[in-house]
């Protein structure tokens, strides 16, 4: 079985060790943590969810569904670009990109 952050990891095409140097942590907790044999505390969960933009939930239960939704390398980036704005920007932001999607809707209705 695999474990959800040896999924999330493989699918951000990480390494053990490249995940430990953003988590602060050693290749060694990664590896245990993705074998289950040693558990992360929930400060670690949180700062894992963050990483990978799921919920803490979606890592604590690996028999529980795939409800997450994968995001690119690329879209990560984005995200956290949007995450810098002011709050004028991004709210800016928010209504061209639903601009742009009703019209894309709309067109794709006719």
């Amino acid at each position: 079985m695999v474990s959800r952050l040896e999924e999330l990891r493989r699918s951000h095409n990480m390494t053990q060790q490249k995940l430990g140097d953003i988590l602060g942590l050693s290749q060694q907790s990664i590896h245990q943590y993705e074998k289950l044999t040693v558990e992360p505390d929930i400060y670690m969960l949180k700062k894992m969810a963050d990483l990978f933009l799921v919920p803490v939930d979606y890592l604590i239960c690996h028999d529980c569904p795939d409800m997450h939704i994968q995001v690119s390398p690329e879209e990560l980036e984005f995200i956290d670009s949007i995450r810098r704005l002011s709050d004028s920007e991004r709210s800016f932001l928010y209504r061209v990109t639903g601009m742009i999607a009703r019209r894309s809707l709309s067109s794709a209705d006719r």
